[in-house]
């Protein structure tokens, strides 16, 4: 590779420098044009990070001088609580930018949530599965120093000790895996079972929707920015995000935001719907006008514009709960997309990091009503989602908070690597249609690693 590849804006270059660094992150607006993409996120070395694995303790290591970070609290009680209450100890700039100024990032797994809403985890189909992935409920860091890149205006704006940072070669690309042998903890006849099984459970009138999905794994042994590269140029998308907590690495590149505060206003955009995408201009017009016209796609995203209303109203002004977009349609390289858009305003004596622990998990990934569709999902998925459906947020030393919902995401762990594909079940669903969903949700993320699905 040449210098001449090395460029600033390319938030790779700077991922690159710092990849043997603690706990490097990249919050990446990769999708070009984009109207929420004009700012990327490189940081490293966080002065202290907290990690969460009960819902009884909250672990607090802080940096020391040689780099290293030692354990200096375990704060008892519940850390729902002590999540909320967690404030960054960056100091505010005099002049702000516009996108992050220092201060908390951080993944929330689905299994916080699920523990959250009083549903155990199910130890017990571990067993069953080729190999388990094996994280914290929680990770956050705050991050005092950080490379901001301003897509829009074409500049880098440094936090802390950025600036004597040096971006590098953006990682080589990895090698193809058309060997490698991916497994599914569910195949065609295991999902069909759990199909007719939720749909008992609609009929019954314990749920109106739940999300079902499966999980896929694979033996990988390159490296992890190296793949996330690759899978970043197939397919861009505007709130993708790598995050390397050292013994495992989260590579999303996931279209849906989960909630944004700012200024006191709060903003979720669930997605519901989604047909694929074709190269031929006639066919892609005609998936995009089913999709818009699937009265089935319409009332899953309502139901699920429903629950999120209620979940944003735990933490809003009473009465400022409101849906300016229904079923929006957005489009991506490999899919199309029913988006709708759900806004409040923050009540006085909430924190944002607080209101983003209330509406967790995203309805969109779990279904209505949300704890009984959370119980179907332990009880019929045969593996435990861990990242998946999770979420990487940031809230930084203004009050500014953002965050992801973890789907089209990978992890890497001890050179083995896991993803995962869902979608919404209602009564009316077909069974093929949606394995086939599941199927058009994730294929191109594989196929862009010479992955074949199972």
């Amino acid at each position: 590779m040449s210098d001449a590849l090395i460029d600033p804006l390319n938030p790779l270059c700077w991922l690159s420098a710092l990849d043997s660094q603690h706990f490097p992150v990249l919050l990446d607006s990769c999708l070009p044009g984009a109207p929420f993409g004009r700012y990327s996120v490189v940081a490293a070395m966080p002065q202290r990070y907290f990690v969460v694995t009960t819902l009884q303790a909250l672990e607090e290591w802080e940096r020391q001088a040689d780099g290293s970070y030692r354990l200096t609290n375990i704060q008892r009680g519940s850390v729902i609580a002590a999540l909320s209450a967690i404030q960054s100890r960056v100091a505010l700039p005099t002049k702000p930018n516009g996108g992050f100024n220092g201060g908390l990032i951080g993944l929330l797994n689905y299994d916080l949530g699920q523990l959250q809403q009083g549903v155990p985890l199910q130890d017990h189909r571990r067993q069953t599965l080729s190999r388990v992935i094996d994280m914290p409920l929680a990770w956050v860091g705050d991050y005092d120093h950080a490379v901001v890149i301003d897509h829009q205006e074409q500049r880098v704006l440094y936090i802390g000790d950025a600036a004597q940072w040096q971006p590098t070669l953006p990682p080589r690309d990895v090698a193809m895996a058309s060997d490698t042998v991916v497994h599914t903890s569910l195949d065609q006849h295991q999902y069909e079972q759990r199909m007719q099984r939720l749909k008992d459970y609609i009929a019954a009138g314990d749920c109106y929707q739940v999300n079902l999905t499966r999980q896929f794994d694979a033996p990988w042994p390159n490296a992890p920015l190296a793949t996330y590269a690759r899978l970043r140029n197939a397919t861009p998308m505007p709130f993708s995000a790598y995050l390397d907590l050292g013994n495992t690495q989260l590579l999303s590149l996931s279209p849906e935001r989960f909630l944004r505060i700012a200024d006191g206003q709060m903003e979720t955009k669930p997605i519901k719907g989604t047909r694929p995408r074709s190269p031929d201009p006639k066919e892609d017009e005609a998936l995009k006008q089913s999709l818009l016209q699937s009265t089935k796609d319409r009332a899953e995203n309502l139901m699920i514009v429903d629950l999120l209303r209620n979940d944003l109203g735990r933490s809003a002004v009473p009465g400022s709960v409101k849906v300016p977009k229904l079923f929006d349609l957005e489009s991506f390289a490999n899919v199309h997309q029913l988006v709708s858009t759900v806004t409040a305003t923050l009540s006085p004596g909430e924190t944002p990091l607080g209101a983003l622990l209330k509406a967790f998990p995203g309805g969109s990934i779990t279904g209505a009503p949300k704890r009984r569709a959370m119980e179907i999902i332990a009880e019929l998925e045969p593996h435990q989602r861990g990242p998946y459906c999770g979420s990487i947020f940031y809230q930084d030393v203004t009050g500014l908070l953002d965050s992801n919902i973890l789907i089209r995401t990978m992890a890497i762990q001890d050179n083995h690597l896991w993803t995962w594909a869902g979608g919404g079940i209602v009564w009316d669903s077909e069974t093929a249609a949606e394995f086939e969903e599941t199927h058009d949700k994730i294929r191109s993320l594989l196929a862009s690693l010479g992955l074949a699905l199972p």
